[in-house]
């Protein structure tokens, strides 16, 4: 390699550096609070580090081998978690799956010249590969590093309003609704929709901010929020509808709610679908149909939805906006059940029971209102899912028994979007 070529890959391997650095504390603070209302921070933030790794194409099994305690251990004990987590996070969020691709392709690229053809017999280059494969043809093949870096800009922007959301909400962090204001003038600045609404969302609330500042802000976001509307973005449609939808921040509105979620689901918003099938279903915001919601349902189940399958599953059931089709309510409890929906495993185990969808079976029936049983229920008396267990179980020997709790031990050692209601 001649010296400008160098010279040229060590500019470049310096710029990607500067952007994977800003782009991995991004990722993983952004992932790190979302943990931690789920397991202890600490916990949360290991797992959030070691799925940027993961998504990076690194290898988290040596990663864990050359970690000092008690971190090894640590890495050890979520390291079964990781590739789900990673799955969960690049389905998620589009944007993520866009950055992670670019950086992945990047990386290639940059590696190839600096290692030539030892790089093509690299582990990490199997690594990356299978991600590509996976996540990386929805996204151009060629990147630039222009392209690159604009990438990197954009990303940091928007996850930085995204921890403005935690730190007003505070789940894992303080709670600074002054930092929170001074980051959202900064970035309603830049154009960016969600930072508008949030800025002007803050002045709904009490806190420590200066009200002369607060007052000239308030204007200047409600001459914005227009933008912010015709920016078209739609999560940030999404989070409008689900502010209506409950209350939070502006008084309760489901007509506005429908309003927005249609807007985020035209665009193919997955959970913006789901949640205008279910104001169709109950009547709210919008005329009682359960065709259109079976319509919305259906549009956020092919997407693989969860809730959305199970929803559609009981109007299968009922016969409500769709012909009653008992193998359609077996078939959608299944799809949403094998991700850990707990009122899914509920509903196909009890047609297990009735023979509805599927022949009686008092086996399968059993495993999985086990593992309904183990769910954080709302929607039902976790001691009614209890007791139909418990019915079932009394049609079972003792070695039947036996082989479904240990097939139930397995499939919850085993990865799944687990997504309890």
């Amino acid at each position: 390699m001649g010296l400008l070529s160098r010279f040229f890959l060590k500019r470049a391997e310096r710029s990607y550096e500067m952007c994977l650095r800003v782009i991995q504390i991004d990722l993983a603070e952004d992932l790190c609070n979302i943990y931690s209302s789920q397991m202890d921070h600490n916990v949360a933030r290991t797992l959030a580090a070691q799925v940027v790794n993961f998504l990076k194409g690194e290898d988290i099994d040596e990663i864990a081998h050359v970690s000092d305690e008690p971190l090894r251990s640590r890495i050890l004990a979520i390291l079964p978690q990781v590739r789900q987590r990673a799955a969960e996070c690049m389905q998620a969020d589009r944007q993520t799956r866009e950055i992670i691709v670019a950086t992945l392709r990047t990386t290639s690229v940059l590696n190839s010249g600096k290692y030539g053809i030892a790089w093509f017999q690299n582990p990490a280059k199997m690594r990356i590969e299978h991600l590509l494969v996976e996540y990386g043809p929805e996204f151009p093949e060629e990147i630039t590093l222009a392209a690159y870096e604009q990438l990197s800009a954009r990303y940091h922007t928007v996850k930085r309003n995204r921890l403005e959301y935690f730190y007003l909400l505070g789940p894992g962090v303080p709670q600074d609704i002054a930092q929170a204001a001074a980051w959202s003038r900064e970035t309603a600045e830049e154009g960016y929709a969600e930072a508008q609404v949030l800025l002007r969302a803050l002045y709904c609330l009490d806190g420590p901010l200066d009200y002369a500042q607060a007052a000239q802000d308030h204007a200047h976001a409600a001459l914005r929020c227009r933008k912010a509307a015709q920016q078209g973005d739609s999560e940030m449609q999404f989070i409008i509808g689900g502010s209506y939808d409950y209350g939070q921040s502006v008084p309760q509105d489901y007509a506005q709610a429908a309003y927005w979620y249609r807007k985020a689901a035209e665009q193919g918003h997955v959970k913006a679908q789901s949640k205008l099938g279910l104001l169709y279903h109950n009547g709210k915001g919008v005329p009682q149909d359960d065709s259109q919601a079976a319509r919305w349902f259906r549009k956020a189940a092919e997407q693989g939805d969860a809730g959305a399958q199970s929803e559609l599953g009981i109007l299968y059931l009922l016969g409500r906006g769709v012909s009653q089709d008992y193998t359609q309510t077996a078939l959608w409890f299944r799809k949403a059940a094998e991700q850990g929906y707990y009122p899914a495993q509920y509903g196909l185990g009890l047609m297990y029971v009735k023979g509805q969808g599927e022949p009686q079976d008092y086996t399968e029936a059993y495993f999985w209102l086990v593992l309904a049983a183990v769910g954080n229920w709302t929607a039902l008396d976790p001691k009614q899912v209890a007791k139909l267990r418990d019915d079932t179980a009394s049609h079972l020997t003792p070695a039947d028994l036996a082989s479904v709790q240990q097939r139930v031990r397995k499939w919850l050692e085993a990865p799944h979007q687990a997504k309890p209601q």
